[in-house]
């Protein structure tokens, strides 16, 4: 029975040190890839990118505190984590709190999603930078400081590291894991059915809207004329409203609401705001992903130079 034991134990120790070796290089590759395509300018000024970086750089984190390490026991036969207390525990806290992170990071993501499709404007306001930097910061720490239980209480055995056999923090350690694997997957199930929700009744509302308040002659003109707005000359329809991914037509009728400051005069500072605000609105009624961030960087990058 006992050869029979070690001889399961051989065939799943190879099977992990192998499927482990694709998982990790495609991991690192595509969590790298992530860093890069939304660190973009088309895409760095959605608030939600500033999760995914921050999620893809923990999910590196946990490939090599997990898989590698994993891995290199694997192949060479050695198991630093028997002779080193320091690296037993190093390793099982960063692997533990980075799972918990990445799941608590997916929960945020999941929320904001419902944030910025509210139809309450106050409401998606709430999805923004400042805020995220801070919920970020904030939120990591906490964990990292949460999660010091795990050094403390993993030891040395030799079948590598464990937790600590002693009743209470056994049972402490089985139930925070449970709960973690629980509790995100609920979350993300709730927030995302609400915001599935959420974006249907967005499109019936644009749908009634087209059908009670279709585009005018003035608009389907400006469409199909030259590229430049009626109120703003400076700037093409078409790309910007390609990068804010809305139609032409969507931006006119937004920006057509937008009234100009009399001839000759420079508007003030509120009624600039206020303006802002007022075309910000419509065009998230349009698309919730646009963000005040976004619409000044489209804005800049087509404003003409005098």
């Amino acid at each position: 029975m006992s050869t029979l034991a070690s001889q399961l134990r051989e065939i799943v120790a190879y099977i992990h040190g192998y499927y482990l070796i694709p998982i990790f290089i495609f991991g690192i590759a595509g969590n790298l890839m992530n860093v890069i395509i939304f660190s973009r300018n088309t895409l760095k000024h959605t608030t939600c990118s500033l999760y995914f970086i921050s999620l893809s750089i923990i999910h590196v984190f946990v490939l090599c505190f997990g898989c590698l390490t994993r891995i290199v026991i694997t192949l060479s036969g050695f198991d630093l984590t028997r002779y080193s207390l320091f690296f037993c525990k190093f390793r099982v806290y960063f692997f533990v709190a980075g799972i918990a992170i990445s799941r608590y990071y997916l929960c945020l993501i999941s929320i904001d999603r419902w944030l910025v499709t509210s139809l309450n404007a106050p409401t998606r306001r709430l999805s923004n930078f400042p805020i995220i930097r801070r919920i970020l910061i904030i939120s990591t720490i906490a964990w990292l400081i949460f999660n010091l239980h795990v050094p403390i209480g993993f030891r040395q055995e030799a079948n590598g590291c464990v937790p600590s056999s002693d009743g209470f923090y056994l049972t402490f350690y089985l139930v925070t894991n449970l709960n973690f694997a629980i509790v995100p997957f609920v979350i993300i199930i709730l927030f995302s059915t609400l915001t599935l929700q959420r974006v249907t009744k967005r499109k019936l509302i644009r749908k009634h809207n087209a059908i009670v308040y279709p585009i005018g002659p003035v608009e389907r003109t400006a469409v199909a004329g030259p590229p430049l707005l009626k109120n703003d000359p400076k700037r093409p329809v078409a790309k910007v409203a390609s990068e804010l991914g809305i139609l032409p037509e969507q931006f006119i009728a937004c920006f057509n609401d937008v009234q100009p400051a009399p001839q000759g005069s420079e508007p003030t500072a509120a009624q600039v705001h206020a303006k802002k605000e007022h075309l910000l609105s419509c065009l998230q009624k349009v698309n919730s992903a646009i963000t005040n961030e976004l619409l000044d960087a489209v804005m800049d990058k087509y404003r003409a130079k005098s």
